[in-house]
């Protein structure tokens, strides 16, 4: 059996985390137990829940045997805790407060590595393939980077971040030809160039 300590967490994650969201995320677990599954590929590489598994790890320890269902993503998967009944009149029911806590910590546990997303769009990582438009990456990355200066690298967990300064110019043009022919100005004369549409 897989034990949570045979996981592989995601070396390249974009959310750094934040001490506030893991401290959220570790006492939900405490009062809680285990409310959402987390996703791994098939080498138990963790795609997504890299915070909720070193929570899990801090609350159960190592050894703990996960739950895995397999499944090529063709169908939904829900976890049914039994223990739980949103319909309970209570208003701090144990259902109610769990869905306050799986969005909130989710919300102050999210913390973008600006260095991190560089580096996957210099890898050829395509924002838009996945509904994220420039104008909403860079909303993300000047909060991020904001954080940054306010000092808030020791909110991070883990080492805090370094970012090599770079100079980025965006160009915006009225035509794809236009684009083209200047992406090729640009490359000729030495300068390193990606070609984004909006």
């Amino acid at each position: 059996m897989t034990s949570l300590g045979s996981l592989h967490p995601d070396k390249r994650n974009a959310n750094k985390g934040t001490a506030k969201g893991q401290k959220q995320i570790v006492g939900s677990i405490q009062r809680n137990g285990f409310g959402r599954s987390g996703l791994i590929d098939l080498h138990g590489n963790i795609i997504a829940g890299n915070k909720t598994a070193e929570a899990a790890a801090e609350v159960f320890g190592v050894d703990v045997e996960p739950i895995i269902v397999e499944t090529d993503g063709r169908r939904p998967v829900y976890v049914k805790r039994t223990d739980l009944d949103l319909t309970d009149p209570d208003p701090n029911n144990p259902a109610r407060r769990l869905a306050y806590e799986d969005n909130l910590s989710s919300h102050f546990s999210f913390q973008l590595d600006p260095a991190q997303v560089m580096a996957d769009i210099e890898a050829g990582f395509n924002f838009e393939a996945i509904d994220i438009t420039l104008p909403d990456l860079g909303e993300m990355l000047d909060k991020a980077t904001a954080e940054l200066l306010r000092g808030g690298e020791s909110n991070l967990i883990g080492t805090p971040l370094s970012i090599p300064e770079q100079f980025i110019i965006l160009i915006e043009l009225q035509t794809e030809s236009e684009q083209k022919e200047a992406l090729e100005h640009l490359t000729e004369i030495g300068y390193k160039c990606k070609a984004l549409i909006s």
